[in-house]
C-alpha cells in the first residue's frame, strides 16, 4: 500500500532534534536518501528517483539541516553522530536492513554509515561523488574558480579574502556565530550559494538534460542558507 508522506522527529540525547520523511509503500524495498552539503538538508524531489508503489524511501534533514534543529547548529555535530543517527531512524522504524543513496557529501556519509553498520545495510548507491578529501575541497575552492570567475570574486569579496588558498578557512571563521553580525554573514552565504550553483551549471551544460531551473536547490531563504554555510 502506498501512502502519503509521513514526517517524524528523533530526539538525540545531545540536544538535537533530527527531522526525516518516510514515502512510498509500507512493504516497499526500504531506501535511505542521504543530502549533500553538508547542511543542505534533504530535497523532496529526491523521491522521482523511485518507484513509490516498490520502495519505502526515508530521507532524513542531517543535524542542524533542513527541518532538524537547532538551525545551522555545530555543537555535537560530527560525522560519527551523523551515523549514529541514521542508524537510531532505520531502528525507529523497523527496518531491518535497509539500501543506503548518498549524493555529494551525502556519498561519504553513506560509506561511512555502511562501514560502521554493515548489518544494516543492503547496497549502497554513490552519486556525485565528495568524499571531502584536500584534493576535492581545493578543486571546489580553488581550481573551479575557472569555470565561474565572476561568481567566485563576489565569494571572495564578500569573505574579504585575498588569497585562493585561504578562502574556505576564511569563509568557515566568518559564518561562526558570534564572529560577524547577520547581514555580513547572510551576504557571505548567498555569494557561496551562488558561486556553487555557477560551478554546478558551468558543469551541467555539457549535458544534454541540463535545464538553466534544475540548478541544485539548497535553502531558499537568506536566514537558512547561513544555517546551511556555517555547517559546510
Amino acid at each position: 500500500m502506498t501512502r502519503a508522506r509521513t514526517t517524524g522527529t528523533l530526539r538525540t540525547r545531545d540536544a538535537h532534534r533530527v527531522s526525516f520523511t518516510v514515502a512510498g509503500a509500507d512493504d516497499g524495498v526500504p531506501v535511505v536518501v542521504l543530502h549533500g552539503g553538508p547542511g543542505s538538508g534533504s530535497q523532496p524531489d529526491a523521491t522521482r528517483l523511485f518507484d513509490l508503489t516498490r520502495f519505502r524511501v526515508v530521507l532524513i534533514d542531517q543535524r542542524g539541516t533542513g527541518a532538524s534543529t537547532p538551525r545551522g547548529g555545530v555543537r555535537r555535530n560530527r560525522t560519527d553522530r551523523l551515523i549514529e543517527d541514521i542508524e537510531a531512524v532505520r531502528v525507529r522504524l523497523r527496518i531491518e536492513r535497509w539500501g543506503v543513496l548518498g549524493g555529494s557529501w551525502g556519498a561519504a556519509l553513506a560509506l561511512a554509515y555502511a562501514g560502521r553498520h554493515p548489518q544494516s545495510v543492503t547496497g549502497v548507491v554513490l552519486r556525485g561523488l565528495f568524499l571531502t578529501s584536500m584534493r576535492e575541497v581545493r578543486g571546489l575552492f580553488v581550481t573551479s574558480q575557472k569555470r565561474a570567475p565572476r561568481a567566485w570574486q563576489k565569494l571572495c569579496a564578500a569573505a574579504h579574502c585575498k588569497r585562493p588558498a585561504a578562502l574556505l578557512s576564511q569563509c568557515h571563521a566568518r559564518l561562526q556565530r558570534g564572529r560577524a553580525s547577520e547581514a555580513p554573514q547572510r551576504k557571505l552565504a548567498l555569494a557561496w550559494r551562488g558561486y556553487e550553483n555557477a560551478v554546478l551549471a558551468s558543469a551541467n551544460t555539457r549535458r544534454s538534460s541540463y535545464r538553466p531551473g534544475s540548478r541544485i536547490r539548497t535553502a531558499a531563504s537568506s536566514s537558512a542558507s547561513t544555517a546551511f554555510r556555517r555547517i559546510t
